[in-house]
């Protein structure tokens, strides 16, 4: 777990969000005090030089303190990248329930949820490579922080099963194969083209999570609707 700020240095003023380019754009991570400007920073330093090669000092160097800084805030790179994701899993997280409770469906509270997330994804590329590449070569302690986070995902799946046929397979299969293909779409994605364009992917994202609960037919034709003319 990350430690309690013991420095002294006076807190930079937080930068406005960037939109991205929509109307109603998700929340980004803005740097309100010095352990979120840090984060920022290994964010940002992880995604361009890679987990195993980025160090202390490349961190440091981004969020401009001194290594006597870092430690005051997290015991090393680990820590601080488990962190980092913690923290913007968390904004994201906000934003996706709020999404889904106001949708009138559940269809539509999925698209709309998965509308945010991916919005979320191209305004934070280094926080969204972070986690759905680097991460994955950061030692057990971030997979089984990967694996928890697609286990809190299994929230928006309740209510699909409620129209999902009787005498399917155990909520626990379609929760483990629904999140684990949705977060390989995503990382497949950012390693072959770019987390800017992610919202793209939205439909197949829509269509990986639906069709186990409304059949192929019905899934399509809700994607139809969905679908920007």
């Amino acid at each position: 777990m990350s430690r309690t700020p013991t420095g002294d240095s006076t807190p930079p003023e937080p930068s406005e969000p960037a939109r991205c380019g929509a109307d109603n754009p998700p929340r980004r991570f803005v740097a309100y005090n010095e352990h979120e400007r840090i984060q920022v920073a290994v964010a940002q330093t992880i995604a361009s030089k890679g987990y195993e090669v980025a160090t202390v000092g490349d961190i440091c160097a981004e969020a401009h303190i001194s290594t006597r800084t870092f430690y005051e805030h997290f015991a090393g790179k680990q820590e601080a990248a488990l962190s980092t994701v913690e923290a913007g899993v968390d904004k994201v997280m906000a934003d996706c329930r709020e999404a889904f409770r106001a949708a009138p469906s559940w269809p539509e509270a999925i698209w709309d949820t998965f509308d945010v997330y991916t919005e979320w994804v191209a305004c934070e590329p280094t926080f969204s490579r972070l986690i759905f590449v680097e991460m994955l070569g950061a030692g057990p302690a971030a997979l089984d922080l990967l694996q928890s986070l697609m286990d809190a995902f299994a929230m928006f799946l309740k209510p699909g099963y409620e129209l999902a046929p009787e005498g399917g397979p155990s909520r626990k299969l379609v929760d483990e194969t629904v999140a684990n293909g949705v977060f390989g779409l995503v990382h497949e994605y950012i390693v072959r083209e770019s987390p800017q364009t992610a919202p793209t992917i939205l439909p197949e994202i829509v269509r990986t999570i639906l069709t186990p609960f409304l059949g192929t037919r019905a899934t399509a034709e809700f994607v139809q609707t969905r679908r920007p003319a």
